[in-house]
């Protein structure tokens, strides 16, 4: 395969911190498209994780800084590359229309719900700050729940959650107790056992 020019470009940027740092490459990555939609490919997203890094400095005393979840938002909201405004793989023959790589809102969501939240909770409780403990909590609050196929089968019993904290809840339940089978130990397990054995009696 001929490389482009931005491809060589980075190889031989790669190459140079190899050598430069003494990086060892005992293991290549090698990434996987399948059932993959395009702006989710993993090179549109290490892309624009690089971006992150590179524009973002000091990325945590600024989470920490943040006074409310938009603000979180902003600091991830990074666009990649112009090269990759008409590709979403290396080397592919450029689209004519331009669709720059931007995080969209879900990723943004995702991001604060698995990564800063966690992160700014646990620092608060190492540090016995309850106040940075209370405000992951209220972000967590803030943000609209997940959909998947664990809060779509809450949804069929009629357990819908209204945010993220009620959506992460629900696949804690779904760890530790339904997949555990520890149904009468659950609290929502019951009430949905009962709605079960009332609809049995009545037919």
């Amino acid at each position: 395969m001929n490389n482009d020019a931005y491809t060589k470009h980075l190889i031989q940027q790669y190459s140079f911190g190899l050598k430069a740092y003494r990086i060892a490459t005992s293991q290549h990555y090698t990434p996987a498209y399948l059932r993959m939609r395009p702006h989710q490919f993993p090179t549109i997203r290490m892309a624009q994780l690089a971006t992150l890094v590179l524009e973002q400095q000091h990325l945590f005393s600024k989470i920490l800084a943040a006074e409310n979840v938009h603000e979180v938002k902003g600091l991830f909201t990074i666009t990649a590359p112009e090269y990759w405004h008409q590709r979403y793989r290396f080397n592919d023959t450029p689209n004519r229309k331009l669709q720059p790589k931007t995080t969209g809102e879900q990723l943004l969501n995702s991001i604060c719900i698995n990564v800063v939240v966690p992160l700014l909770f646990s620092y608060g409780k190492y540090h016995q700050q309850e106040q940075k403990q209370q405000q992951a909590i209220d972000w967590l609050q803030q943000l609209p729940a997940e959909v998947n196929h664990v809060t779509k089968q809450y949804k069929q019993y009629g357990v819908v959650a209204n945010n993220a904290m009620m959506s992460q809840g629900l696949l804690q339940l779904q760890q530790q107790y339904c997949n555990n089978k520890h149904c009468l130990s659950c609290a929502v397990g019951n009430v949905v056992l009962k709605k079960a054995t009332t609809v049995s009696a009545t037919l």
